[in-house]
């Protein structure tokens, strides 16, 4: 691949092309007969520990554990095989027959905190950095704002149910679908707290439904940042609904280091 100076460049690989690859070397077979169908398709730096891959291969390559061991050892470090199993019915589809996908996305904020008259007491100093652990995992956002989260809990179930989702939905996709979608779980997980005077907070969130548009979970944190942080007046849930561009311009995207496909149901 060029550039735009017409200099050539290095384009690394994604994950399906790895997974190919490895399939291929071992089975001999090309793209076209592997007929590689994932469960779903995630953004440029989301993690996933449930994605589910269907393909079809000879069958004479072995038993499972050693078609799982062979195709491991054929791809990079950072992407692994968790299990191989037979498909009963051949034509299963991976992504049509999803029941429910859950998502988890992780991030590490300081709490804000109320002094006794009344007043936000000031943060030492501003940034990430100001709670940043060298052991910090690097699919945790750290989140560069003090947040309010006395009515987190109420915010995400305030977001669950049958709605019309499209604010919530990447704007280049927002009229491609019909977006009234139905969201089971939006829950907020307390992972750690530290004994300070404005705590550092590692939180889970959870995301659950059949489906998802693009960005749509990264948008549904972002958003309940902004909430929690006071930029979006909580007056902003009765709009939501409404599904116009005008309140979708409110709704900004959490970085994608925190999201993780965790579970494929069927």
């Amino acid at each position: 691949m060029e550039d735009k100076n017409g200099k050539a460049v290095q384009v690394p690989l994604t994950i399906q092309e790895c997974i190919e690859e490895a399939l291929g070397h071992y089975s001999g077979l090309n793209r076209v007969e592997l007929k590689v169908r994932f469960a779903g398709r995630t953004d440029g730096g989301v993690h996933a520990k449930g994605q589910v891959v269907v393909t079809s291969l000879p069958e004479n390559l072995g038993e499972t554990w050693l078609i799982r061991k062979s195709i491991n050892s054929r791809l990079p470090v950072d992407i692994s095989i968790e299990d191989v199993s037979l498909c009963k019915n051949q034509v299963f589809d991976p992504r049509a027959e999803v029941k429910r996908k859950r998502y988890t996305y992780h991030m590490k904020y300081r709490r804000k905190v109320k002094s006794d008259d009344g007043s936000i007491l000031p943060v030492c100093s501003s940034g990430p950095h100001t709670i940043r652990s060298g052991l910090d995992r690097p699919n945790v956002w750290i989140c560069p704002w003090a947040l309010d989260d006395c009515k987190m809990d109420e915010y995400c179930q305030r977001l669950t149910g049958k709605h019309d989702y499209s604010a919530f939905v990447h704007k280049k996709n927002r009229r491609d679908k019909d977006n009234v979608l139905t969201v089971e779980k939006v829950e907020c997980e307390m992972i750690h707290e530290t004994m300070e005077r404005a705590p550092i907070i590692t939180v889970q969130f959870v995301v659950e439904a059949k489906g998802f548009r693009r960005a749509m979970v990264r948008n549904i944190v972002g958003f309940l940042v902004d909430v929690c942080r006071g930029v979006l007046e909580e007056s902003i849930f009765h709009q939501l609904w409404e599904g116009g561009d005008d309140i979708a311009s409110k709704v900004h995207s959490a970085p994608a280091c925190g999201l993780c496909l965790e579970h494929v149901e069927y």
